[in-house]
């Protein structure tokens, strides 16, 4: 049966933009079957701006290491067009988009356009900034990057006339960043022009060189094996046109690649892994492959079909572990404008790549494509801009595309802090970071990602998606940084996850300032002065206790305290002897006058001729009496709840956590 999904939408406005938010959950409507696909994409949020999307681009505009995406649109009436910067979450969702104009109105429409570094930044991260060829004005817009996902205001440099795509070229033996700008030219002359950087994101003025054919997409890359030299791949009207450099702008004369129709976009990577550049270029409804010899020249191309109007082309590098399905080969995604449809080509890396998979765009004329890992779940993400929507005269869109092969995990140890020598125990759990999605398989290895350490232990993940690995031993005192490599399955993307927090390994202990022996008298109070330190400044605070204290005696130190600490343990014992208070002696005359009523009292009685009950009690008491106030001494008597005499072993424990130090104190009883 095959997998579905169910949509549920709704709308908000967010500065002049209506966002579509789409829910996947299971059952509805039929996608692609998991079983004929090995990746994988569900639509995700849909954004619709005032204007028509022409162009998107992927970057981290904001250095926070989450993909954000900016749309360039057409212009409207009355209104110039704009590039709209949505800023990533991190977990698939956007916030509202920041707005910059292109130009002035009817010289603002844009042509295809690049991001780049422009600027030499020493004391912080790479910026990036954004290129935009305005066809009507004959110029290059750039909007700087201020590294906070804003942008200043665009500086516009003359290059030849109607240009048609852009790229940001590495340094070229000048050590700054260069500008190249295809255009149809002057007069129908076709040319690139190539605008020198000056470091701080501004550039010199253009230097034109013609081209045999009128361009339509540019790349550049170091096609040389050894020579760093920028060289250029163009896109044309008739294949490819390759321009090696000579360095600081200048170039040899073109070299074509004749292709069976015009070329609409061009990328530049390394498909069979030779640490040569090969060219990948749309035309048609195909995909064409130059594999690169390393010397600037390239084999016979190989086609591959794809959409009828195959358009846009993006690279997923296995460079930075994009590729969509994280097999370290790289792969390649192509808009199909007249299909409105996408096809994913999976490489094998050798060059070679396995038949288009195609997936349905909701929208019509898919213009542009962009990948990033929008959800932060190892497994890159797609963004394809539409010129129109589905219903006739509704605006175009920027959809979201979620890749369902990656996962969500979670690294937890515990205990953490661990003293050091102890071994802890570290859980992953892995789960579907998409909905209705079946739990990960497969096998999960630990090891320490911030040293050349051997792997602490590998397993399964058990039906709920969780592994446990208990070691660590071995690390020495520090932060460790716990990685998790995960071995992928059928439904996902192997990876690696790291824990969010350090893994401590510290060694708490007391380094006492004074002796660990005391004696002291039954009753009296000992004292020992104790240091508490650890090694790596762990902040959190610690628990004591003192045990062992014998018969009749306290041990005491502060429940919690804060490293390093200075500690007082102290003893409280008790005396063995109690202090008794004195007893009154009694007089010989009262003893004689109680004997005397004791013979007398009975013959009164019966003389009486009765007995009453007092008469009969009345001698007992008086000899009670007597008893009581009978002789006596003063003093001390023994206390069998004293402290005994001896000598004693106490502990103090410290712990925090898994961190555990103790240290035995003598105590000698007299």
């Amino acid at each position: 049966m095959e997998p579905t999904i169910e949509l549920t939408t709704w709308f908000r406005e967010a500065r002049g933009w209506r966002t579509s938010v789409l829910l996947v959950f299971c059952l509805g409507l039929t996608l692609v079957p998991v079983h004929a696909q090995t990746s994988m994409f569900v639509p995700g949020p849909t954004f619709s701006p005032p204007l028509n999307p022409l162009y998107v681009l992927t970057g981290d505009f904001n250095n926070d290491n989450v993909r954000d995406f900016v749309v360039l649109s057409d212009e409207g009436t009355g209104v110039p067009a704009n590039a709209y910067v949505f800023l990533g979450n991190g977990d698939g969702t956007f916030k509202p988009p920041n707005s910059y104009p292109l130009g002035t109105l009817g010289l603002s429409m844009p042509a295809i356009p690049a991001l780049g570094v422009l600027a030499i930044n020493n004391n912080g991260p790479p910026i990036q900034d954004l290129v935009v060829p305005i066809a009507q004005s004959n110029t290059v817009n750039v909007l700087v990057g201020k590294g906070d996902g804003t942008f200043l205001p665009f500086t516009t440099y003359t290059v030849d006339e109607h240009p048609t795509a852009a790229v940001v070229a590495e340094e070229d033996g000048t050590a700054y960043p260069e500008l190249a700008v295809v255009a149809t030219g002057t007069n129908n002359q076709p040319s690139v022009s190539i605008l020198l950087g000056l470091g701080d994101a501004t550039f010199g003025p253009a230097t034109i060189i013609p081209l045999a054919n009128s361009p339509t997409s540019i790349g550049f890359g170091y096609l040389r094996h050894g020579l760093f030299n920028t060289d250029l791949v163009i896109g044309t009207s008739s294949g490819i046109a390759v321009l090696l450099g000579n360095g600081k702008g200048t170039f040899q004369p073109e070299v074509d690649y004749p292709l069976s129709s015009g070329v609409t976009s061009v990328a530049v990577d390394d498909f069979n892994g030779d640490s040569f550049p090969d060219i990948a270029a749309t035309h048609g409804n195909v995909v064409s492959i130059l594999l690169g010899n390393g010397d600037g020249t390239f084999q016979a191309p190989r086609d591959y079909p794809v959409g009828n109007g195959a358009r846009s082309i993006f690279v997923a590098q296995a460079l930075l572990a994009s590729d969509f399905t994280n097999d370290r080969h790289d792969d390649l995604v192509v808009t199909n404008l007249d299909d409105n449809t996408f096809s994913v080509l999976l490489g094998n890396g050798d060059g070679t790549f396995q038949p288009a998979l195609t997936f349905p765009v909701n929208g019509t004329g898919p213009n542009s494509i962009g990948v990033g890992d929008f959800n932060s779940d190892a497994a890159p993400d797609l963004v394809v801009t539409t010129k129109s929507g589905s219903a006739s005269g509704s605006s175009g869109s920027a959809l979201i595309f979620l890749n369902t092969r990656g996962t969500s995990a979670t690294v937890i140890c515990s205990p953490d802090p661990v003293q050091s020598g102890q071994p802890t125990t570290c859980t992953a759990t892995y789960g579907a970071a998409l909905p209705a999605m079946p739990i990960p398989t497969g096998n999960v290895t630990f090891g320490i990602s911030n040293a050349a350490l051997p792997a602490v232990c590998s397993g399964s993940l058990d039906a709920t998606g969780k592994m446990q690995c208990q070691g660590g031993a071995f690390l020495g005192i520090g932060g460790w940084d716990v990685r998790a490599d995960y071995s992928g399955d059928k439904n996902y993307n192997p990876g690696s996850f790291f824990s969010p927090t350090v893994l401590i390994v510290d060694a708490l202990n007391f380094n006492p300032p004074g002796p660990l022996s005391s004696t002291a008298a039954a009753g009296q109070t000992a004292q020992f002065a104790l240091l508490l330190q650890d090694m790596v400044g762990y902040g959190g605070s610690i628990s004591l206790t003192c045990t062992g204290a014998p018969l009749g005696a306290t041990c005491s130190v502060p429940a919690n305290v804060k490293l390093p600490a200075q500690i007082n343990a102290t003893v409280s014992t008790t005396s063995r002897m109690v202090a008794v208070a004195p007893r009154r002696h009694s007089s010989p005359w009262l003893w004689a006058m109680g004997i005397l009523g004791l013979v007398l009292l009975p013959g009164v009685y019966r003389r009486n001729g009765r007995h009453t009950k007092f008469a009969r009690t009345l001698p007992f008491c008086f000899v009670l009496f007597l008893a009581s106030c009978g002789s006596g001494n003063s003093g001390n008597t023994s206390n069998p709840n004293g402290t005994p005499a001896g000598t004693y072993t106490l502990t103090v424990t410290a712990t925090a956590g898994g961190l555990k130090s103790s240290i035995s104190l003598i105590l000698t009883v007299q």
